[in-house]
């Protein structure tokens, strides 16, 4: 389940953002945007939500038209900006892995996506 909203990011505001959370092992249905003809750039900040354990971290990965265009980790309290090519993409899939609490998974881990947009 996709959140829309505004997000809180190592103490600042996005009010713009999508929430959901990662994949730990179960099969998650990962959100995808059709882009329009003119689309450009993906921008947007990735973090955890505040108060998240520090051991905790994401592989997020941006698929343009079924392709990796770019693989990020972020782990608690470090913050990520992503600014993407997304010109001649079609469609762009948002995708996250949890490290969860252990080396094989565990708790479900929150990702952030502040103030993501397509220009």
């Amino acid at each position: 389940m996709v959140n829309q909203g505004p997000v809180k990011i190592s103490g600042s505001i996005y009010p713009k953002s999508l929430s959901f959370y990662c994949s730990v092992g179960d099969p998650t249905p990962f959100p995808k945007y059709a882009l329009p003809h003119n689309a450009r750039r993906f921008q947007v900040t990735l973090g955890l939500p505040a108060g998240s354990p520090s051991g905790f971290g994401a592989a997020v990965m941006l698929l343009g038209d079924g392709r990796t265009l770019r693989t990020v980790n972020v782990k608690a309290g470090t913050p990520k900006t992503v600014d993407l090519n997304v010109h001649g993409v079609h469609t762009l899939q948002l995708e996250c892995y949890g490290s969860g609490n252990s080396a094989t998974g565990g708790e479900a881990v929150g990702l952030e996506w502040g103030n993501a947009r397509v220009s």
